[in-house]
């Protein structure tokens, strides 16, 4: 196994690091500014279009531009998320006793970390999803979606999205939390 480049960032109680995600910020965001743009504008759009709407409410009083504005207003999330996606990325780090989610900028400075500790009581339920897209050059996105259950009470979620079932980093992060959290299971009963 690769040398971690962030092993500082891990703390001692995770135990040994199983897997991570050896990816190069700099790298990673210059491959990704394509489709951050592209994320960027649809966003502006979509709020562009909340703002006239809100404004033809204020104007008119017609509660059509209300509830237009109120279908177009999640749009000032995805707007935040998208300039973040420019200066941010994500790398996921599997040990034997929990998971890791680095959020780093693009001069490797530590923006904030998640973590998650493995307990023997909690449950996982996996589940696969499909998005139907109208335009583009597949007609189907699938996401799987990991889901850590305390009894009922949902804990901690992980996800990947995917078009076919080829190798990515999120996928072998993915199988890998799934696997440590087994072996953990089975370890510790």
């Amino acid at each position: 196994m690769k040398n971690f480049r962030y092993k500082k960032h891990v703390p001692n109680e995770l135990g040994k690091i199983i897997f991570f995600e050896d990816l190069i910020p700099k790298k990673v965001l210059r491959q990704q500014f394509l489709s951050n743009l592209f994320t960027l504008f649809f966003s502006i759009f979509g709020l562009v279009i909340c703002i006239l709407m809100f404004s033809h409410f204020i104007i008119s009083n017609d509660l059509f531009g209300l509830f237009s504005a109120l279908l177009f207003s999640p749009f000032f999330f995805y707007l935040y998320k998208a300039i973040l996606n420019f200066f941010i990325i994500e790398i996921g780090v599997v040990c034997d006793k929990g998971i890791m989610i680095l959020h780093l900028r693009s001069d490797d400075k530590l923006i904030k970390k998640r973590i998650f500790y493995f307990d023997t009581k909690y449950e996982i339920k996996i589940q696969e999803r499909r998005n139907f897209h109208i335009a583009g050059r597949y007609r189907y996105t699938y996401d799987k979606i990991c889901t850590f259950f305390d009894k009922n009470k949902k804990v901690f979620q992980i996800n990947y999205s995917f078009v076919d079932d080829k190798k990515s980093y999120k996928k072998e992060f993915f199988d890998n939390c799934v696997l440590a959290f087994e072996t953990f299971r089975i370890t510790r009963k």
